[in-house]
């Protein structure tokens, strides 16, 4: 669930589905899945209602940089060493111990998040700078804290809370059973069209 900044917005869910075996992930959201196959280095996002699929290549993921924890359900921006983290001025990481989520013992950690400080505009002659307007966000007003609970059995997230000055957004698993999901579930269907 999200819940947007935006005074008067309403929060909005989007409903999904994962499964994982052999280091490939399946996500479906709706009308559509994206197959993440690491080893091979592409995504395959797949179309139900056309029949259609989409290989997309993916660079191998940048090394990590020394002190720089990974956070578990954090997008990477390729080409960037560490991803995401490495763009923050500090990244704080908090373990929170262990609870039961779902009947799953899950052990938290917290990330806490804060970007490096935007450079100044150059002022234009004649035209007000940005800041008479609105003042800049402040260090803690800018800061991102993302909340993970991951099963220690299934190594999943099954709770993530994400806070920013975007909003709030809410993932949380419904229902989480461990299963082998069977090869065809990682593959192109045989009646979809591959689209280049």
């Amino acid at each position: 669930m999200m819940h947007p900044s935006i005074p008067g917005m309403q929060p909005q869910q989007f409903p999904w589905k994962m499964a994982r075996s052999g280091g490939l992930t399946n996500i479906g959201l709706g009308n559509q899945s994206l197959i993440s196959d690491p080893k091979n280095l592409r995504t395959i996002m797949l179309d139900h209602v056309n029949k259609t699929a989409r290989i997309i290549p993916t660079p191998p993921p940048p090394p990590q940089l020394p002190g720089q924890p990974a956070i578990p359900g954090m997008p990477t921006i390729p080409g960037v060493p560490g991803g995401l983290p490495a763009l923050a001025a500090g990244v704080d990481v908090k373990d929170l111990g262990k609870q039961m989520i779902l009947g799953h013992e899950a052990e938290g950690k917290l990330f806490s998040v804060t970007p490096p400080p935007l450079p100044p505009r150059p002022a234009v002659p004649g035209i007000p700078t940005p800041a008479a307007f609105r003042p800049p966000l402040t260090p803690q007003a800018a800061m991102t804290t993302v909340e993970v609970w991951t099963s220690t059995q299934l190594h999943v997230p099954l709770l993530t809370k994400i806070n920013g000055p975007g909003g709030q957004t809410i993932s949380t698993a419904t229902k989480a059973v461990p299963c082998n999901p069977p090869p065809s579930f990682f593959q192109i269907p045989p009646e979809y069209k591959v689209i280049p």
